[in-house]
Order: C-alpha cells, then structure tokens, then sequence
C-alpha cells in the first residue's frame, strides 16, 4: 500500500517515528529469530533419555560429533533435571570416561576427553553446566569435577574445586593441592591466588601432613621425600629427620591397595640402608627390604631397576648376607637398562 506524502512538519515527523520503530521491530524479530536458533529453536535436539548408566553417557558425548550446540544442551539438561544424589552420580560418571587416573595419581585424557578435546568453547559451556551445582557437594564430587575440568580443553580454572574439597578436609584433595604446587614449580613467585598459600614450605608440609595421616600412600612417600631434603629445589634446604623419613617409608611399605607408592617406599628404604643415606649404613637392613620386591618387576630402566642393580652386587661381594654367584648370575636374565 503506497502512502500519501505528509502535508505537514507533525505528519513527516509521525512517519519518520514510525518508520524507526518499525525498523526496529523487524530487527529485534531477526534477532530474536538468531538467537531461537543458537539455543535449538526452531531447531530441534535430539533428547537423550537420562538413565544414568555408560551406555546413556555414550550416547550423551557421541552428539558432539554430530552437533555441538545440541551436545552442550544435552548436557545442561541432564544436569538440570537430576536430583542432587543423581547428580553427583552423573559427574563421576563422566569423571572415569573422561579421566584415566593411574595407580601412581597421574590423570590421562580418556575417550570422551579425546573426542571433544577441538571443540574448545563447547567443552566450556558444557562445563559450566556440570559444575553448576558443585557448591552442594560433597568433597568426592568436587574432586571429580576438578578431575573433568584439569583434562578438557582450555578449562576454567580447576584449582577453584580443589580448593574448596581441600577445605572440607578431604585427604586425596590435600594430597593433589601439594601436587599442584610442585607442578607449578618455575612459576611460584606468581601463583594463581588458590595456590598461593600452600607456597611455602611449612604450608606445604602441613597438605602433607594431613593427607598422610588421612592413610593415602603417595602422600606418606611424598612426605618421606621431604624429610630427606628431595624438594630442595622448590625452597631451598630444608631440615633433615631421617627419622621422620623412615617412620613415612615404613607406614607407606605397609599399604595393601597402592602398589605403586608402597613399591617405592621399599626400594628407597633400602637405598637408605645400601648407601648410608643419613641412617648408620646396613645391607642386611638394604636386603631385608630390596627382598620384598619381585626381581621381574625390577627389570628395565625404570627407578626400581637400581635394586636390582644393587642386589647382583650385594650376592657378588657378600654384603649383608652370605656371597652367592650363582643367585647373582641369575638374576643377569633381568634387564637393567633401557632399550635403545
């Protein structure tokens, strides 16, 4: 319909007013119109049905590959519709198909991790929403987001849940805090504002301390270590007690369920006694311990191959124990050193 032309300055200015607004309008519908389609409407997502199993998160994270955008809305709305005891199960679903973490406590992106692991602003959003509901959660929860969020892909900080679960007096949280404090090594002088009071020695033992006495194994070795002086490099000379190393070592060596840590905690006792390390020097002390581990375990070039090494020599000389060549020769079939 074609209007008549303004006769007069109040009409031209009615029409010009119009006009705008009008120009306006039709904008924001646009607008309106992009923004429906970023967040799925008029496009439809796929819904997952929440049964809180693998096989629900295996069709959960097979969206990314399909649809970023309805990947992070399936997430969200799994979240949102969870109560709270659902929710915690949730996350630490996603924490063990996300997160390998070995018997020595160190993390490895697994198949989910791997899968999004390009799709960085996705991962964040998607995050946001798993971690929405942390603040209700118990120490566990807090460390399986922290797990989630140090693995995915240029994340927030990860340190904020560790934090908060090393707060609620959670030992493995303790024991990760003093991780991330020598991980963060060169860069101490400026730590992220999480790590900066755990920075000092006696803070850093305290983690320590309570996370050794909460019975978690690759804490009671760390805390050994440090009573020999190993983190000399993060602070400069600390005070030696052999004593306290031993007492650490021995409560380490005696734990049933992480192999890792108590397989090391034996070899280092009886590095003490080979070599004198602080302690009066005794190889019957070195073997006794050296004789708990397996010799097949020992070979190769790793740090446990130097028992290996200092047992062919002890059945050679005779030290500490009676002299045996041929015990000595056979331990030769095990490899001491790495393949080139």
């Amino acid at each position: 319909m074609q209007l008549a032309k303004p006769d007069t300055p109040q009409k031209l200015a009615l029409c010009i007013a119009l006009m705008v607004l009008q120009s306006f309008c039709g904008g924001f519908a646009i607008a309106a119109e992009s923004v429906g389609a970023s967040i799925g409407s008029p496009k439809q997502c796929k819904t997952v049905p929440i049964v809180l199993t693998e096989k629900f998160l295996d069709r959960l994270f097979e969206a990314v590959h399909q649809d970023k955008d309805c990947w992070v809305q399936s997430i969200c709305a799994a979240v949102s519709s969870l109560n709270q005891t659902e929710y915690e199960k949730f996350v630490r679903l996603v924490r063990e198909q996300s997160v390998k973490v070995d018997s020595a406590g160190w993390a490895q992106p697994a198949l989910y991790a791997k899968h999004i692991h390009q799709y960085t602003n996705e991962s964040n959003r998607a995050l946001s929403c798993i971690a929405l509901r942390a603040e209700f959660s118990g120490p566990d929860t807090l460390l399986d987001i922290y797990w989630i969020t140090r693995t995915w892909p240029n994340i927030h900080p990860h340190y904020r849940w560790l934090k908060k679960a090393v707060e609620m007096g959670s030992p493995l949280a303790q024991y990760r805090m003093s991780v991330e404090v020598l991980d963060y090594g060169p860069n101490l002088r400026q730590p992220p504002p999480e790590l900066a009071q755990f920075t000092n020695a006696r803070n850093y033992q305290d983690l320590l301390m309570k996370s050794a006495a909460g019975n978690v194994a690759e804490a009671q070795l760390q805390l050994a270590r440090f009573y020999l002086g190993r983190e000399v490099g993060m602070w400069g000379p600390t005070k030696i007690d052999a004593k306290a190393a031993e007492h650490w070592y021995r409560k380490t060596a005696a734990q049933n369920v992480d192999q890792w840590s108590r397989d090391r905690a034996i070899a280092e006792l009886g590095h003490l006694y080979f070599r004198g390390i602080n302690v009066p020097q005794d190889y019957a002390q070195a073997f006794r311990w050296y004789s708990r581990l397996e010799p097949a375990q020992l070979a190769g070039c790793g740090e446990l191959a130097i028992v290996l090494i200092n047992l062919k020599q002890m059945y050679r000389e005779g030290l500490g124990i009676s002299q045996d060549i041929e015990k000595a020769n056979e331990l030769e079939k095990y490899p001491t050193a790495c393949s080139r």
